[in-house]
């Protein structure tokens, strides 16, 4: 194996993350299809002679109605922990056997590493991580909050003698997708949830495998394809702190992924073969963050300085051996 066969192979390692989103995405669809159903049951079991739900019936049904919510966001919290760590194991074996396979076509095979730490280290940052929805704090938590948005729907659908027929409707789109004035819907929660954890996890396998590896020098932060917007990643893919390239950053300060739904990835860059018999350097800062052109930049003057707020606060939580400028404006 060449140095190009080893980063087509490290590329080619980009779908594990999204056939595993699509795999939850299937069995949360069929468990919300299901959840569906039990809660158009438990509404018109709340509903009067008139066709309204009455507060009366509709409190009798509440805690089945929470119940629900418990279940579904336990079989979630199982399916995302599994799947983390499903993505974990997968690209570490990945990870191990293209650097075997690349140090051993190098005439460098009595070099002696190992990654079979890392999915231990993963699982660590993934249970130390926390959501805004509380799903990972638990379970309970995180269903109360959804109890709260469906119980301020049925509670105004009986001040506003809205018929059950149409509250139903309305959540049922709350559950599925579909804006009904209640936020997002649990479908969208569910899957921002499990892409940003299980992107995580794979850009945390790729980090420590990389700290790990003797052929690894850096790590290319590299926008995705599907980048919907300017943001933080924009920032952290134009910098050369390091004097190691354009988006460049040692393992060791790699940033942590920036904001929910990132899908942007990294890309090894090596070391050569002469160089991995001996430790890794020291990685010290050569540079501050640059500035950026505002008109480069897309959104409004709010946004794109909240953007360079994100963007500094990263790296100052990553760069250890320089204190980075965490106030400072782009101009």
């Amino acid at each position: 194996m060449n140095f190009s066969e080893y980063k087509e192979a490290i590329f080619k390692a980009r779908p594990i993350p999204f056939k595993a989103t699509s795999a939850i995405l299937e069995r949360q669809t069929v468990a919300l299809e299901m959840a569906v159903a039990r809660l158009n049951l438990l509404i018109s079991e709340a509903t009067n002679s008139l066709g309204q739900v009455s507060i009366v019936l509709y409190r009798a049904k509440r805690d089945n109605i929470l119940a629900l919510l418990e279940t579904l966001a336990q079989n979630l919290s199982g399916d995302i922990h599994q799947s983390v760590l499903s993505v974990t194991e997968q690209t570490t074996n990945l990870i191990s056997e293209v650097t075997t396979e690349l140090v051993e076509d190098e005439d460098q095979g009595d070099i002696r590493f190992s990654f079979v730490t890392i999915p231990e280290g993963v699982l660590k940052d993934y249970a130390k991580r926390t959501d805004i929805e509380g799903l990972k704090f638990s379970p309970n938590i995180w269903a109360k909050r959804q109890m709260r948005n469906i119980e301020k729907q049925v509670m105004s659908a009986i001040m506003r003698g809205q018929s059950a027929t149409s509250l139903a409707k309305d959540l049922v789109q709350y559950l599925k997708g579909g804006s009904v004035g209640m936020g997002h819907s649990i479908r969208y929660k569910t899957m921002r949830l499990a892409r940003t954890e299980i992107n995580t996890a794979f850009h945390e396998t790729r980090r420590l495998g990389a700290i790990s590896s003797p052929v690894v020098a850096g790590m290319k932060w590299r926008l995705s394809n599907r980048h919907p917007i300017w943001d933080v990643c924009n920032l952290l893919a134009q910098q050369d702190l390091y004097r190691m390239g354009k988006g460049v950053y040692p393992a060791e300060q790699l940033p942590p992924k920036p904001h929910p739904n990132c899908i942007c990835y990294t890309m090894d860059q090596l070391r050569e073969p002469k160089e991995w018999q001996t430790p890794q350097p020291v990685s010290t800062i050569k540079e501050s963050p640059s500035n950026f052109k505002v008109a480069d930049a897309k959104g409004t003057d709010r946004y794109i300085k909240k953007q360079y707020r994100i963007f500094t606060a990263l790296l100052d939580r990553v760069v250890v051996d320089a204190k980075l400028e965490t106030d400072v404006d782009p101009q």
